[in-house]
């Protein structure tokens, strides 16, 4: 209903305040004032897959932005979005976009 969709988009609006920060279940789920358990159902019917997916993305998503509108280096950005080893985060913005970070940057 549209309480829960509102208590949900608080949720995501903490989780963009600081996408390096890694929130706990637990932690969203007190936000959005409901049990662990049926936040993440809700979140799941609301927004399709799971809170920690939805991070992730806003993660990669906030990579690119940072890759093509910024002099940052890899692991200055990797520390922006949450990924305190830059080769972790190689891996996993390879695996999501099919090029390394500094193949997407163009270098």
């Amino acid at each position: 209903d549209y309480k829960d969709i509102r208590d949900l988009k608080k949720t995501v609006t903490y989780m963009k305040k600081d996408l390096s920060a890694y929130p706990s279940g637990e932690e969203l789920a007190q936000i959005a004032g409901m049990s662990p358990a049926r936040y993440q159902l809700a979140f799941r019917k609301y927004y399709g897959t799971t809170p920690y997916e939805y991070l992730k993305e806003m993660r990669l998503n906030q990579a690119l932005f940072l890759l093509k509108n910024s002099d940052y280096g890899i692991a200055t950005i990797a520390a922006k979005v949450g990924y305190d080893e830059p080769n972790y985060f190689g891996y996993v913005f390879k695996k999501k976009f099919g090029v390394s970070p500094n193949k997407f940057r163009g270098k």
